[in-house]
């Protein structure tokens, strides 16, 4: 292997750590959170709050890494002409479902109206789940052996 070879693994690996992290956060919320939070007291919350600022920061890192290592991983599939269309049309979905997953969160950011965070939620969930699973079928399907058979 490469040195760039390993560039693209360490490239794939922060990637998917981060994918983890943005994903598996906003579930914990969700699942766990967001119920304590119903049934807490003020100490309660104040400690749901501070996990959520804590966990904010963690989530705007892992945004920040995919999207660089994204758009580097895209760019040097789509250089080597091995996709054809039905790679370019999933990785398409992918991308548009995580930038739309990552806009919705901007704006519920900025927004304090608290109607419709349970909806925003859900399809911020649900987008980010697609754009995990349309990275596996596209590392499944087109993925690249770096190990000689």
């Amino acid at each position: 292997m490469t040195s760039s070879d390993w560039m693209l693994v360490l490239l794939r690996v922060a990637h998917s750590v981060a994918a983890v992290v943005w994903l598996g956060g906003g579930v914990y919320f969700f699942l766990a959170l967001r119920p304590a939070l119903q049934e807490a007291d003020s100490a309660g919350q104040a400690v749901v709050a501070a996990a959520q600022r804590a966990y904010g920061e963690w989530a705007q890192i892992a945004t920040i890494v995919l999207l660089g290592s994204g758009v580097v991983l895209t760019f040097e599939r789509l250089s080597d002409n091995t996709g054809g269309l039905t790679y370019v049309a999933l990785l398409a979905a992918k991308v548009l479902a995580g930038v739309w997953a990552f806009a919705l969160v901007r704006v519920r950011l900025r927004s304090r109206r608290r109607r419709n965070q349970r909806s925003s939620s859900e399809l911020i969930l649900m987008l980010g789940f697609v754009a995990f699973t349309l990275g596996i079928v596209l590392a499944t399907l087109y993925g690249r052996g770096f190990i000689a058979q």
